[in-house]
């Protein structure tokens, strides 16, 4: 994930939630994430482009990224 967050942190929001602290519950229920590796792309207005659960892989993930961009090749 370090990898994306450094090529595309200048247009993109990465945030990290700590499932140990309660004050990320809110987010966790809004968007039903599940108690293991989640990632989730959303749009500025809030809607879920595209979700991950398990392992990252990060070339699939960084196609995603350019695609909500208007990027992708």
């Amino acid at each position: 994930m370090s990898g994306l967050q450094n090529s595309y942190q200048e247009q993109v929001d990465f945030i990290h939630l700590d499932w140990d602290d309660p004050d990320s519950d809110p987010v966790i229920d809004h968007f039903n994430v599940l108690r293991r590796s989640t990632y989730i792309l959303i749009d500025p207005q809030g809607a879920v482009l595209w979700q991950w659960v398990g392992p990252l892989q990060e070339a699939v993930v960084a196609q995603e990224i350019q695609r909500a961009l208007g990027t992708a090749p």
